[in-house]
């Protein structure tokens, strides 16, 4: 039973245990690439592909391995951000991830109108309601 078990680990490994990509984010152009989108994110992997569309018409890759759609034009922001409405669309800035200090982020917008909300300013943040 071990033999068996080691072969066919040998052989996923022998051929990229199925996988197209390699990478786990990227952009290419304005359509977001995702490897391994799933529930098995070792074997099989398949690329995923999203084209940034409004209200987040760009991909913007802030590290290597890492990728989003943000609204154009493309612009960095920080904690210092005002966050906006316009009209039903909630412009605001990226929450802070898991990342090196010094990584960018970019101003991304949500439409309220999506979930069947709207945009609503209280003057210091912003929300779908």
């Amino acid at each position: 039973m071990q033999r068996i078990f080691l072969t066919a680990a040998a052989l996923l490994v022998m051929n990229g245990c199925g996988n197209e990509c390699s990478f786990r984010k990227q952009c290419n152009g304005n359509v977001l690439e995702i490897c391994g989108e799933g529930p098995d994110q070792v074997v099989n992997r398949k690329v995923h592909d999203t084209p940034c569309e409004a209200p987040n018409e760009i991909c913007v890759e802030p590290t290597e391995d890492e990728a989003y759609c943000a609204r154009a034009p493309q612009a960095s922001c920080d904690d210092t951000f005002d966050e906006s409405c316009d009209g039903t669309v909630r412009v605001t800035c990226r929450p802070k991830l898991i990342a090196p200090e010094g990584v960018p982020r970019f101003v991304v917008a949500v439409d309220c109108a999506d979930s069947a909300k709207t945009c609503v300013d209280d003057g210091t943040t912003t929300r779908c309601q």
